[in-house]
């Protein structure tokens, strides 16, 4: 009798089934557990990146808050100074969380605020004297201007 020599597929199979089952188990686990720490690092990578770049744009939308809210009010008191003492005028403005202080001293509108994990001040200059009391909790603030012979006044 002739022996019929085995086709590759043939010996492939047979090997693969002599082979323990508990290693062609295992061999699928491993890739399971690589797949999944794979897909993990680059959720968590995202999720990282998000959160930097959030932190930053918060900081650029207050400080652009911060920078509107003193334009309009040294613009607003510009404009009701050269008007003449009689003049008076009402402002809406919001101001951001963050804020820890504002001073109005002479010419000048200086705003200490928070930025993330640091502190800012800010210092705006004017053409006139500006005095009074704004308060720093956050939100929108009513405002009113009013001309002085020699400086503007500011009340809430």
């Amino acid at each position: 009798m002739k022996m019929r020599k085995k086709s590759d597929y043939q010996e492939k199979e047979a090997s693969a089934q002599e082979r323990p089952v508990f290693l062609t188990k295992a061999q699928s686990s491993l890739e399971y557990l690589i797949t999944v720490g794979f897909v993990t690092l680059l959720v968590t990578s995202v999720i990282l990146i998000a959160y930097f770049y959030t932190g930053i744009f918060q900081d650029k939308i207050k400080n652009n808050q911060i920078n509107a809210f003193a334009g309009k009010l040294i613009s607003s008191a510009e404009s009701v100074f050269y008007a003449g003492e009689p003049s008076k005028t009402s402002l809406e403005l919001y101001l951001p969380a963050g804020v820890n202080n504002i001073t109005l001293s002479d010419t000048m509108l200086i705003v200490n605020y928070t930025t993330g994990a640091t502190q800012a001040v800010r210092a705006f200059d004017s053409r006139v004297n500006i005095t009074g009391v704004i308060n720093r909790s956050p939100g929108i603030k009513k405002l009113i201007l009013e001309a002085k012979s020699d400086h503007v006044e500011v009340s809430s």
